[in-house]
């Protein structure tokens, strides 16, 4: 018995759909990285094909390779910086690289025969000061794009650094810089995006041409806050291998970190941090069953987990219990990753390939 991730494919499309009523006459490019943030590239890819989605995103090379040789017929934009050892890559018709620097205009335009061309987007660092070229660099690798004619230039993007809080000043800066970049190289064949999922609630006026979502097409709020018209896509369920009863004074997992107060019954489930379950979830986290908030009890063990069944007498071994993801409000990840302070992305995309992933559509 193994731990399940539950994809509800129904709630990724509604999820589609809600972002797209939301993003003006923008194209939606979901972004797919980490195994679709864990729920699974290949079944996720169908759904967005079938909602008509044109292009996705991906950030390595090897996510690269294997959708394209999915053949599904749809573009990909690599976010990542250009593997210069895997230039064939870039060739296939469906593929969009990411200029970085000039360095990358000048490897395509000296290693491209002259019938080869490559689709590139030119991305900018307005701010964020992680990936992208210099402003000081943009005129220059336009300049020469255009002057290499198997370089198809058909995008210019950026990132905000602060998209999940419409407060921030630095948002500010970077849109005014990237409106400046729009205006001076505005042509028919070149597209612009700025935003991800928290820009898509927070700076709808930034939509521009493409906007890039990740978390949120999974039904997860980048802010911490629960928005009720996004449907949680995965439900991590554990289950129960072992239930049996302790008694006060004993002591439960390694280091004897609980020690038990009164007569308790108690559930072994098995799911650790093998498995995606974050080591702090000792003694400190939850897991949920029939609208009952179950504490877990010592450390997590790599592949168990022990939990308080005292107050859910209906418990019984092969039963599975919610991680996240389930209906009751605090078994939310917006909820969870606030209460430990952290963020919901490294949940999703933490979970091992042992735990089974089940598609529901429904």
């Amino acid at each position: 018995m193994n731990p399940i991730a539950k994809i509800n494919l129904n709630s990724l499309r509604e999820n589609i759909i809600y972002l797209k009523s939301l993003i003006n006459s923008a194209d939606l490019i979901p972004i797919i990285k980490a195994n679709a943030y864990g729920h699974g590239y290949i079944e996720v890819l169908k759904i967005l094909k079938n909602q008509n989605v044109k292009c996705i995103g991906v950030a390595t090379v090897s996510e690269l390779k294997e959708i394209i040789n999915e053949n599904l017929n749809i573009d990909i934009l690599h976010l990542g910086k250009i593997d210069f050892n895997y230039l064939d890559y870039y060739l296939d018709k469906h593929v969009i690289a990411t200029i970085n620097t000039y360095k990358d205009v000048v490897f395509l335009k000296n290693s491209l025969k002259k019938h080869k061309k490559v689709r590139v987007h030119v991305k900018v660092d307005s701010g964020m000061h992680r990936m992208g070229c210099s402003l000081n660099d943009l005129d220059k690798i336009i300049k020469e794009i255009k002057n290499t004619s198997n370089i198809i230039l058909e995008g210019i993007y950026s990132h905000l650094a602060c998209s999940e809080d419409p407060l921030a000043k630095h948002n500010k800066v970077q849109i005014s810089i990237f409106n400046d970049i729009i205006r001076k190289y505005k042509l028919d064949s070149v597209r612009f995006h700025l935003i991800n999922s928290g820009g898509v609630f927070n700076y709808k006026e930034c939509c521009f041409d493409f906007v890039r979502a990740g978390l949120s097409i999974f039904g997860v709020s980048s802010n911490q806050i629960i928005n009720k018209k996004l449907s949680s896509v995965m439900e991590l369920i554990a289950p129960v291998v072992l239930i049996k009863e302790v008694f006060k004074g004993d002591k439960i997992g390694y280091g004897c970190t609980y020690t038990v107060d009164k007569k308790m019954r108690i559930a072994i489930l098995q799911c650790g941090y093998a498995d995606g379950i974050p080591y702090r979830f000792g003694n400190r986290g939850f897991v949920f069953f029939k609208n009952k908030k179950l504490p877990i009890l010592g450390k997590i063990s790599m592949d168990l987990i022990c939990i308080d069944c005292s107050e859910a007498s209906s418990l019984s071994e092969k039963d599975y219990v919610t991680i996240w993801g389930g209906d009751m409000q605090e078994s939310k990840l917006e909820n969870i990753s606030k209460r430990f302070g952290d963020i919901p992305y490294i949940y999703l995309t933490r979970l091992s390939s042992r735990v089974e992933r089940v598609y529901i559509d429904e």
